[in-house]
């Protein structure tokens, strides 16, 4: 179910979210959720207003975020969410 999911803008470009799928979701202090999602052919990551089809680009794109306090907050959240993912034997490429 997708019951409270903020999928606004959402482009999952013909992606499927897989059967039985769950959305891991931690929510931070200025309201912008930051979600991953799993999908048939992998993952999709939500955080804040961008959309992301890899770990590689979320990381890629937070470690050169302008604003320094963000980047020491969402990285390390986005680490435990993948690594929760994996622990739910979520397949995905790191």
């Amino acid at each position: 179910y997708l019951t409270g999911a903020y999928l606004t803008r959402a482009n999952l470009s013909g992606r499927k979210i897989a059967a039985g799928s769950a959305i891991l979701t931690l929510t931070f202090g200025h309201d912008w959720p930051l979600m991953v999602i799993r999908l048939e052919d992998g993952i999709g990551i939500k955080c804040g207003c961008r959309w992301f089809d890899t770990a590689q680009a979320a990381r890629k794109h937070w470690q050169a975020h302008s604003d320094q306090q963000r980047r020491d907050i969402v990285l390390p959240a986005l680490e435990l969410l993948l690594a929760q993912a994996k622990t739910q034997g979520w397949e995905f490429a790191d």
